[in-house]
């Protein structure tokens, strides 16, 4: 069994109990039919997308070199195709659910799609043994077991990887699996613990809404005492890891 916190972003102590036995993550899905595709279309979505990609594309610019990627939990892939607009000749791999696939095949995306089941942990099977920058968008919130998908994110990484992982701010009201472990300093801790530290913070291009206003209704949590005053009320904090060198 695991517990989900529901849209109350008070952190209530009113949670959902959620059965594993019942999860399929290959059926669930937001990609299928027509609204997925509605979805695809909106403005924001695209906007948020072209946001994201130059976060990435600014991370790739201070490396040597940028040969793999992999991508989690990333949808059809439409993220991906923006960052290999600016770099086609990255060896780009996605991982998300069959529909997800199918949109990718169907609209001859580039990248190469992976359909894994990452409720529980990642088969590495076909993957690359290890990866220049690996990303896990908007996806860990999402597993039941986000510390198998860590570690094997580690196995995956060589001293020189980058890792961005971006982190629903509890403020927007997002559901999550597991109640305070996305906090800003508890899953800097988490990733510490897992052999990662954090270089780099970005926020987001959408805001939960005024700073001072967030200040007094949803104030800073003894979980999030490390995090910058000004990305109090971001929608998302895009952090960036690397391997601590002891840990390789």
């Amino acid at each position: 069994m695991a517990i989900i916190r529901c849209k109350d972003p008070k952190h209530a102590n009113d949670e959902l109990v959620f059965n594993v036995g019942l999860f399929d993550t290959l059926e669930e899905d937001e990609w299928k039919g027509d609204i997925s595709i509605g979805r695809l279309e909106e403005p924001g979505w695209d906007s948020r997308y072209e946001y994201e990609a130059k976060i990435v594309v600014a991370e790739i610019k201070k490396k040597d070199k940028v040969s793999t990627f992999l991508e989690l939990g990333s949808g059809p892939g439409m993220l991906g195709q923006k960052i290999l607009k600016e770099y086609p000749d990255i060896d780009y791999h996605f991982i998300d659910k069959k529909y997800a696939a199918k949109y990718h095949k169907d609209n001859k995306l580039k990248g190469k799609f992976f359909v894994k089941d990452m409720a529980l942990d990642l088969d590495t099977q076909g993957l690359e043994e290890k990866y220049d920058f690996i990303m896990a968008n908007d996806f860990l919130e999402h597993v039941l077991s986000p510390t198998m998908i860590v570690q094997k994110m580690m196995l995956l990484s060589h001293e020189n990887t980058s890792v961005i992982i971006s982190v629903p701010n509890w403020r927007m009201g997002h559901q999550f699996i597991y109640k305070g472990l996305f906090d800003y300093d508890n899953f800097i801790y988490f990733m510490h613990v897992h052999g990662f530290e954090s270089t780099a913070l970005y926020g987001s291009n959408m805001v939960v809404g005024p700073l001072e206003q967030i200040n007094q209704i949803y104030p800073r949590l003894d979980s999030e005492e490390s995090l910058p005053e000004e990305y109090l009320h971001h929608w998302n904090h895009y952090i960036i890891f690397k391997p601590k060198q002891s840990d390789i």
